[in-house]
């Protein structure tokens, strides 16, 4: 008889004990990053349209040259939101272009006045604040993808700052897009400076 109670109470504290037992929580998914990852997307997905259209501007204003560097960076924006989407759709998450818009094309000097405000908005205000979002968020995918982008708009900046300190004449030359990051390379380096990916498209 005290064996069955010692057992019964021994099955009591095991049902017990199972009971209490932390369950393991279920990861929550990072809503902020997936919010942010949608402005960005929709961000580089339009403004690679509105550089393809500058470039055709440039084109018709025979600043051939000009318009070959509007392609290399609609590229590499169009890089940036196919990798963007990608993220997203890691978490079952969809785009939206609607979280974004882009200014009036106007003359192809203005479009590059408007082009070097449009990469410093994104280089100080966007990108920083989306990658500090991530890194709490522990998504270091979506924190790397921001910071890339924002390294490769540096160099937009310094491209489109060139070409407008030349009133639109810049000279001819390569640009070579990194297939990877859409980082723009000038120079021989045969793996891209940003994510040091050896793939590269050229315009």
């Amino acid at each position: 008889m005290r064996s069955q109670t010692r057992l019964s109470s021994l099955v009591i504290a095991i049902v017990l004990i199972a009971g209490c037992s932390k369950q393991p929580e279920t990861p929550s998914l990072p809503t902020a990053t997936i919010e942010n990852l949608k402005v960005a997307h929709a961000c580089a997905f339009k403004r690679s349209a509105w550089y393809a259209a500058a470039a055709n501007e440039a084109d018709a204003d025979r600043l051939g040259n000009l318009a070959v560097m509007f392609r290399a960076v609609a590229r590499s924006q169009a890089i940036h939101a196919a990798r963007y989407e990608q993220l997203l759709l890691s978490k079952s998450a969809t785009t939206d272009t609607s979280k974004s818009a882009c200014p009036p094309l106007g003359t192809t000097r203005q479009a590059l006045k408007m082009a070097q405000s449009l990469e410093r908005t994104q280089v100080e205000g966007l990108y920083p604040p989306m990658v500090a979002t991530a890194v709490k968020e522990s998504w270091p995918e979506a924190a790397e993808s921001f910071r890339h982008a924002g390294l490769a708009g540096a160099t937009h900046q310094s491209l489109l700052k060139e070409a407008a300190d030349r009133n639109g004449t810049v000279p001819m030359r390569q640009y070579r897009i990194c297939s990877a990051c859409g980082n723009i390379l000038l120079g021989p380096d045969t793996t891209c400076t940003v994510c040091s990916a050896n793939a590269f498209e050229t315009l």
